[in-house]
């Protein structure tokens, strides 16, 4: 075999199936988004010293999400402007 990938025809016509129903992007609703944001935290974490780690992470992660959501609501601005 060249891939050590099981297919899941059924779960694949579910999220195709879900998909079409509910028009929300997979991306969003897949467990590998949850396995990015544990990987991501674990990232945060690993940079934070052992006796502060959980008060640092959560901190850092909600500095991350504030600079992204910033920049997200500059782009939206951009794009309203552009667009009238």
């Amino acid at each position: 075999r060249c891939w050590l990938l099981l297919p899941k025809l059924h779960h694949l016509w579910h999220l195709a199936f879900d998909t079409l129903e509910t028009l929300i992007n997979p991306k969003n609703s897949l467990l590998l988004s949850a396995e990015s944001f544990v990987g991501e935290v674990g990232r945060i974490a690993r940079a934070c010293h052992r006796s502060t780690v959980s008060r640092r992470t959560l901190d850092r992660w909600a500095a991350k999400m504030a600079l992204k959501l910033a920049e997200l609501s500059k782009q939206l601005r951009e794009d309203e402007t552009q667009a009238c």
